[in-house]
């Protein structure tokens, strides 16, 4: 799982050390969103994990830590909403299937905050 995890950072973020302090966003494709400067603030890689599986979203987000990201987890839709009025995230991880808002619903909630986050 971990190599998947920092395969998928690599894609999106532009290195695993991107989510290390000092590190930062690098999106692959040049833009830069509101999360670039505050990560360049912050000096690391914001993730905000969603999952409403307890299990799913203590795993995922030991290994993010363990690469050097900064982690907020959200156990809904409803949740990360909320969170993402409270600050900018350099990524995204969504499950699709949750109770309440879906994982889709959420995306277009992201993108209405948005345009630029990898989700």
């Amino acid at each position: 799982m971990k190599v998947i995890v920092e395969e998928f950072i690599t894609n999106v973020i532009g290195s695993v050390e991107d989510c290390e302090p000092g590190g930062g966003s690098n999106r692959p494709n040049g833009t830069a969103g509101a999360a670039d400067a505050d990560a360049a603030t912050a000096g690391t890689g914001r993730v905000l994990l969603v999952d409403d599986d307890p299990a799913v979203r203590r795993d995922y987000a030991r290994l993010l830590r363990a690469l050097g990201c900064t982690v907020a987890t959200a156990v809904d839709g409803v949740d990360a909403v909320a969170q993402l009025g409270a600050g900018a995230f350099d990524l995204v991880v969504s499950d699709i299937g949750m109770p309440g808002l879906s994982g889709l619903d959420f995306l277009r909630a992201v993108r209405e905050r948005d345009l630029d986050v990898p989700v």
